[in-house]
């Protein structure tokens, strides 16, 4: 798996290779593909969402700093871009991938994860 692999949390990691496998797995079990089934599995990054930025304000009560110094000096400092991965990004990659420009790829599981891979 390429995109976010989180050493505290070995079961989300476990559960993101084993949707990606099995995705695999049933392209080449039944031949899928063949019949214009495609199968890929977007695999995003910090996304911003409610969940994340109330882990966010309790980080900042927590360590007694503000919530943008959270954001800047403990979540996204080692993510390239420097900002969270959005809602409305994952759904851009998922519609082109159900997309007609799209149907050359399928077992694919693309990062959209604003460069964490690649660091």
């Amino acid at each position: 798996m390429t995109s976010m692999s989180v050493p505290t949390r070995p079961a989300s990691n476990d559960k993101r290779v084993a949707l990606v496998l099995q995705g695999r797995a049933a392209l080449r079990k039944y031949q899928a593909a063949v019949y214009g089934v495609l199968c890929n599995a977007v695999c995003p990054g910090y996304v911003w969402t409610p969940l994340v930025e109330s882990r966010v304000e309790d980080q900042a009560k927590a360590r007694g700093i503000s919530r943008d110094g959270v954001i800047r000096k403990v979540i996204l400092p080692e993510q390239p871009t420097k900002r969270f991965v959005t809602v409305l990004k994952i759904g851009g990659a998922v519609a082109f991938l159900c997309s007609e420009r799209a149907t050359s790829i399928t077992g694919s599981a693309p990062p959209v994860n604003g460069g964490w891979a690649a660091r």
